[in-house]
């Protein structure tokens, strides 16, 4: 009976410290691909500041491979309110963080995924706005109507140290009173 209420008190103050904790950013967006260098701006207003820790998933589908023209490689470049930016490459030696499927000659979709870290995220949103900037390099061609260009900003599954402490400490009252039952 002491167990089940130390439970319910455990459970109690575990979910008010989550209730507590920081709100979290999600904002995604995409746009068809309708020309070479095209350039993608997007503005989310209204949203709570935080500090914690994201990741940006830059993700696409078309002309990303090779130019016929120079033979350079064709890009797709990232940029979060001036503070953070990243590029993009779906040829040779992949980054781990960029995974891509062929579906035929120049045409491929690729899946980027990059952190950003608790300060950037405190800065990017101290204003409750984040404009990102999403671009292709000139060379991207239009290659069917499935083409195009999207991000995605998520919180980054980590547990908070609190939360983790919390749970440390249930388990080590649920094993103290099991071994304190046992003893009687």
């Amino acid at each position: 009976m002491k167990l089940l209420a130390s439970l319910r008190v455990a459970a109690g103050v575990l979910l008010l410290t989550a209730a507590g904790s920081a709100s979290a950013v999600m904002i995604t967006d995409q746009s068809a691909v309708t020309t070479g260098g095209q350039v993608f701006n997007y503005s989310f207003g209204g949203l709570s500041a935080t500090s914690d820790a994201h990741v940006m998933t830059l993700f696409g589908r078309g002309d990303y491979t090779i130019n016929a023209g120079s033979g350079a490689g064709e890009t797709a470049s990232w940029d979060l309110d001036g503070l953070i930016s990243g590029l993009v490459h779906t040829i040779n030696t992949l980054p781990a963080n960029v995974v891509v499927t062929e579906h035929s000659l120049q045409d491929v979709s690729f899946s980027a995924t990059f952190s950003v870290l608790g300060a950037t995220m405190a800065a990017l949103t101290s204003d409750g706005m984040i404009n990102v900037t999403l671009t292709n390099s000139s060379g991207v061609n239009v290659i069917s109507a499935n083409s195009f260009l999207g991000f995605s900003l998520e919180p980054q599954a980590v547990p908070e140290p609190a939360t983790l402490g919390l749970f440390g400490l249930g388990l080590a009252a649920i094993g103290f009173s099991r071994r304190r039952g046992q003893k009687s």
